[in-house]
């Protein structure tokens, strides 16, 4: 599909367009879920996070003890994200924003 610009609105509303919508089956009153993901805004419905994350956890399979050792690393990661963005610190949120995209 062609990228297609799109402006904020008052209160930070954003409107997809209609083509978009149509691609990603998103219909009126669709709830869906928003995140950051490497500097860009996703937007996923709740039924596409799950399909996401069930193969995110498909690679734990065989050794579980990891999932435990990924997810601490992640959090650490992200309370380090959130410390240097409130500091005003760009180089340690950069490396954070790195260990994340992992």
């Amino acid at each position: 599909m062609a990228q297609t610009e799109v402006r904020l609105g008052p209160q930070g509303r954003l409107v997809i367009p209609a083509a978009i919508r149509r691609a990603l089956g998103f219909e009126t009153g669709a709830r869906l879920l928003a995140r950051t993901e490497e500097g860009r805004l996703v937007l996923e419905s709740p039924q596409g996070e799950a399909h996401r994350l069930r193969g995110a956890w498909r690679r734990f399979a065989d050794h579980p003890e990891r999932v435990i050792d990924e997810l601490e690393a992640e959090r650490r990661a992200e309370a380090e994200l959130e410390a240097a963005e409130a500091d005003g610190d760009s180089s340690a949120a950069a490396e954070a924003h790195r260990r994340l995209s992992r």
